[in-house]
């Protein structure tokens, strides 16, 4: 199950989560923290702190139910794939 957005650092593979990907990047700015420019995935964490990146996390939220039946039309009518933290929300 999805539980948060996610930044991965691919030059370190240092994982940042929160509640969406505009807060995570706040956040690091906030404790000085550069964004990896670039090198940055983002993505979600599971229960078991497991990153994932877009596609993969829209897969698991399918499988889990976590989308509201509207979000799941509008995906399917405009054929997006990708998982956005206010899918969740």
């Amino acid at each position: 199950m999805i539980i948060c957005a996610a930044i991965k650092d691919t030059r370190t593979g240092a994982v940042f989560g929160g509640i969406r990907h505009g807060n995570i990047y706040s956040a690091m700015h906030d404790a000085g923290i550069t964004p990896p420019k670039g090198a940055a995935i983002e993505g979600f964490l599971d229960e078991k702190n497991n990153f994932y990146n877009r596609y993969e996390a829209y897969n698991i939220a399918m499988t889990n139910g976590q989308l509201s039946a509207t979000t799941r039309q509008h995906k399917r009518d405009t054929g997006e794939k990708e998982l956005f933290s206010e899918d969740l929300y």
